[in-house]
């Protein structure tokens, strides 16, 4: 706590515990896969859940620990500047993918210039990126009407409607998002997956560039490796903190529903630690 002047008032150290002791952390390296396995207790069979990052490259672990001790077997799966695998997303080939997403947060609708993925070792066609609609607040780069702007063409257009229609979606929007156009592309994506039939929900929260587990710090400004300069992610701190407790439990609530709901693994603070968290 600060007072106006910005003097430390008064202070109290917070624990926050991502994993449960008793979920199991492995660390995948096969076949050129490389992830992080997380595994609740016993045998299964698990209700599993594919954790895709964003463009930051490496591995983020927390969303899959998270999930994991609500009793889903998570993997954690990192595509680029991770291990042995490529260092620049503009290599990364789709065939990579073996299992599909079902669930995106804060995504694009279209196949931009900044990310020229493959699919078969070809290069997938792309949009160009209005570069007169960047701009900037305090410095910091602002992508959001960019991405609002963009042609969408019937070549770079992400098809996501004709998924299996048993495909159930979720989509979680931030309302000051600076990074993403998110609310434009959610309505987007919407209304193609309701008129193709497909069952989808939608979470509007008031919030920043990308909705993490409850309690994870927000960041309003992160450095973007592509654009090479900081690049604003938006968003209020305690309001952001706020709609992180909402959308998550909310989701957690999707994948019971289509996933079926996992066994409880009890109150943490009770339970003697079976595996050590390397988080």
């Amino acid at each position: 706590m600060r007072d106006s002047t910005g003097k430390p008032l008064s202070s109290v150290p917070l624990v926050k515990r991502w994993i449960h002791p008793a979920v199991i952390r492995e660390e995948v390296e096969e076949d050129g896969i490389c992830g992080t396995l997380f595994k609740p207790p016993g045998e299964g069979p698990f209700s599993s859940i594919l954790d895709l990052s964003g463009t930051g490259g490496g591995i983020n672990e927390h969303k899959g620990a998270a999930l994991a001790s609500e009793g889903f077997c998570v993997l954690s799966l990192a595509y680029f500047q991770y291990k042995t695998l490529i260092t620049d997303l503009n290599d990364l080939d789709l065939d990579y993918f073996e299992i599909i997403a079902v669930c995106s947060i804060n995504g694009t609708h279209v196949i931009g210039e900044i990310v020229k993925i493959k699919e078969h070792g070809k290069r997938l066609p792309y949009t160009e990126i209005p570069a007169d609609k960047i701009y900037y607040i305090n410095q910091a780069l602002c992508y959001d009407k960019s991405v609002k702007h963009m042609e969408i063409t019937e070549e770079t257009d992400l098809k996501i409607e004709t998924s299996p229609r048993r495909t159930a979606f979720r989509l979680v929007a931030s309302l000051d998002d600076l990074s993403t156009s998110t609310v434009f592309v959610t309505r987007y994506l919407e209304k193609k997956l309701r008129d193709s039939s497909h069952y989808v929900e939608v979470d509007m929260v008031p919030g920043g560039h990308v909705m993490d587990p409850p309690y994870f710090p927000a960041h309003q400004v992160v450095y973007s490796k592509f654009a090479d300069s900081i690049q604003a992610y938006g968003g209020e701190p305690c309001i952001h903190g706020a709609s992180e407790s909402k959308a998550w439990s909310n989701t957690i609530a999707f994948f019971k529903k289509f996933l079926g709901s996992p066994r409880p693994l009890g109150d943490y603070r009770r339970i003697v630690a079976t595996a050590r968290s390397h988080l």
